[in-house]
């Protein structure tokens, strides 16, 4: 099935995505066991750990705001340089102050490349691609996430933490030199000001979204870290079979989210994503066999499949060019802001209620949030899109 968006610069800029996501995510599982071999308490793992969601989280929209006063390119190319020197920082940080710095500086460049590729990706294209362009650019950084985890622990056997440096570097080194220094701008440019930031994040076409993100988000971070330790404790020692499900389904979900898309508008699929996201977490909290296992995995696969490219489309269609970058910086704090509390809080409020009941909470908020999008929220972002397509 031949794609109009694969052209070179394109696909540079999805190859680049990989490469960064894969050099980030390297890390997350190995960090912990790292320190914790050099005998860091779990408190300072934590910390660690903590400040690269930190630093993501603190300057995403400031981060936006610099890429639509300066450009994507620049913010790309200052997210990677450092990113590279955190890299770097971890072969010398072996002290909790040192590991933290690095920790940080690798989250400061996530906020400032996140934002500003996916504002370029989005830009290369006229706006009747922009889910496709979400769909291609995120699946890439899912499956360099993905791999780069599964090798992480391998690679830290094989090596230590040196051979996962020089391998997390090279692949930061290789997203320097592939993405697009001088991208090409097919987006209709119109005669607008950058607005301040507090304008641009209370337009509905932008805080919905980014609520709808933070919903989905929240239950997989709760889903990613705990699922695991609810089904140890029913006697089901091997997660896999829903990890597996969720990996084939959010792919194969991207892959045709082009058809997808011509069934149902992007503000309907929204709402889609949501109900399968809360359907999940309440079948998972009473799910005590393999099969039914798989089938949640199914769900939550084809919740993240289409969250992020059809939330991300309404966002797109929502600003002007000149202040994507802002609204973008904010609606992916999102994704930040609901792993943490997702992997954060579940562990906490696991201590009352236990991890059924948190998870079952957690669905039936999200089913909550649900039922008043789509008798009240699908509406006003429908009118509001309409409007603007006139």
């Amino acid at each position: 099935m031949k794609s109009e968006i694969m052209n070179r610069q394109f696909i540079r800029l999805i190859l680049t995505n990989f490469c960064y996501w894969a050099s980030l995510d390297i890390f997350m599982p190995v960090l912990p066991r790292y320190y914790d071999s050099l005998a860091f308490s779990g408190f300072e793992v934590g910390l660690v750990v903590g400040s690269v969601s930190s630093g993501g989280l603190l300057l995403r929209v400031v981060a936006g705001k610099a890429v639509d006063r300066f450009g994507t390119s620049p913010l790309v190319a200052i997210g990677l340089c450092l990113t590279l020197l955190a890299v770097g920082g971890y072969s010398l940080a072996k002290t909790l102050p040192l590991a933290m710095f690095c920790a940080l500086v690798q989250g400061i460049g996530l906020a400032c490349y996140s934002g500003a590729a996916l504002t370029m990706a989005t830009l290369m294209f006229e706006e009747i691609h922009t889910t496709e362009v979400f769909a291609w650019y995120s699946l890439l950084g899912m499956l360099g996430a993905s791999l780069a985890m599964a090798a992480a622990s391998p690679i830290y056997l094989l090596g230590g933490m040196s051979l996962v440096i020089k391998v997390g570097g090279a692949l930061a080194l290789a997203a320097l030199f592939l993405f697009p220094k001088r991208p090409a701008i097919r987006v209709k440019m119109t005669a607008s000001e950058t607005r301040p930031i507090r304008e641009i994040i209370v337009h509905p076409g932008v805080y919905l979204p980014t609520l709808s993100l933070l919903s989905t988000s929240l239950c997989f971070g709760g889903a990613l870290t705990f699922l695991p330790l609810m089904m140890l404790g029913r006697g089901i020692a091997d997660a896999t079979p829903f990890f597996a499900a969720y990996a084939l389904s959010v792919i194969i979900t991207r892959l045709f989210l082009r058809q997808i898309t011509r069934l149902a508008s992007p503000e309907r699929l929204t709402l889609v994503a949501v109900i399968l996201m809360g359907l999940m977490m309440c079948l998972t909290s009473v799910t005590n066999s393999w099969p039914l296992l798989s089938f949640c995995g199914v769900l939550m696969g084809g919740a993240l499949g289409m969250a992020f490219p059809v939330m991300g489309t309404i966002v797109t269609a929502s600003t002007d060019p000149v202040n994507r970058g802002t609204a973008f910086g904010f609606f992916a704090t999102a994704a930040d802001l609901g792993f943490i509390l997702g992997s954060a809080g579940f562990g906490f409020a696991a201590v009352f209620t236990g991890y059924p009941g948190v998870f079952f909470l957690a669905g039936v908020y999200t089913l909550l949030y649900g039922t008043v999008y789509g008798i009240w929220l699908e509406k006003k972002i429908t009118r509001l899109t309409s409007k603007l397509s006139e």
